[in-house]
């Protein structure tokens, strides 16, 4: 069972069965619904396949670019590796559809402390799969999406999330992902 799994069924077991058992396809979205939703969302890309694309970006990214304050670097960086991963996932939009937002999360990023660290981390890995066992028979698996080993030798954790939430959202959503 994947973690993210894990997480869903604790937080609501019909959730679980929902989209793990059952794997419904998404209803189609009404008008009133689409103009509220960002204008990535409007190509008729459901959330998970946009939550791949950003994923993929962020695996991908050199975050050294944002160590440096200039936007249009940013921007051309971002869009030469949105073009890259929606080539690389066969999407077929424009890149245009989607820089606003990549950019977006670029800024918010190089914004948080977070960067910092990750960029003067003494080691720092990709993409690490796993596996936890314990005395159950149930394994959990999943993939780290990034790990690194900051100044004082401590490990963090960093799980790329492209959820739409608020602020104040934050700590309940992040409530759901917890071990």
């Amino acid at each position: 069972i994947s973690a993210t799994a894990l997480c869903d069924f604790a937080a609501c077991p019909a959730l679980y069965r929902w989209k793990h058992i059952l794997c419904p396809p998404l209803p189609a979205q009404d008008k009133s619904q689409e103009k509220e939703r960002s204008s990535i969302f409007k190509e008729s890309l459901d959330p998970t396949v946009m939550g791949t694309f950003f994923h993929r970006c962020m695996e991908l990214a050199d975050l050294t670019v944002l160590k440096r304050n200039d936007h249009d670097e940013i921007y051309n960086y971002s869009q030469e590796l949105a073009n890259r991963v929606l080539n690389e996932m066969e999407l077929d939009i424009p890149a245009e559809s989607i820089i606003h937002d990549l950019v977006a999360m670029f800024l918010k990023l190089k914004e948080s402390p977070l960067i910092n660290q990750i960029l003067s981390a003494q080691r720092c890995e990709r993409e690490i799969t796993f596996i936890y066992k314990d005395e159950s028979p149930i394994n959990i698996t999943g993939q780290i999406d990034l790990l690194f080993q900051d100044a004082k030798g401590y490990w963090h954790i960093v799980d790329y999330k492209s959820d739409k939430i608020t602020s104040s959202q934050v700590v309940e959503h992040a409530r759901r992902y917890e071990l």
